[in-house]
């Protein structure tokens, strides 16, 4: 009985083992990652975000031709969704209707009308897991 139950739990781990590979191998396609140093090749794949964050926030409309029809979309969504009169379709989604119009400015000149800081600082990409 021992030697039958121990043979089936050994089974089952095998075939959970499978399956947890099997996982892990769809999520490193999900994250276009080969999974051999999972650390590094996050790391890497971070470091593309502030040039694809540039494109999109670029005043060039030919990165984002799509975020205008897209906020006027969901805005008109609202309002029919929000009927009441105490809604204020200018409440919603004022960052990127700023970036649309101005495309990449800093924080500061978003919360300050449009002033020029006197010098940006950038982040440093010192990405460190433990």
């Amino acid at each position: 009985n021992v030697a039958f139950e121990i043979n089936a739990l050994k089974k089952q781990i095998d075939k959970t083992i499978h399956e947890i590979e099997k996982q892990y191998a769809q999520l490193c396609v999900d994250m276009s990652i080969k999974g051999d140093n999972v650390q590094l090749e996050l790391i890497q794949r971070i470091e593309y975000l502030p040039n694809i964050c540039k494109q999109l926030a670029s005043r060039d409309k030919s990165f984002i031709p799509l975020l205008e029809p897209a906020l006027e979309f969901y805005i008109e969504f609202m309002k029919y969704f929000h009927s009441s009169s105490k809604f204020n379709h200018e409440e919603f989604s004022p960052l990127i209707k700023y970036l649309i119009e101005n495309g990449n400015t800093t924080v500061y000149q978003y919360r300050t009308d449009g002033d020029v800081p006197v010098n940006v600082e950038q982040p440093s990409l010192n990405y460190k897991f433990t």
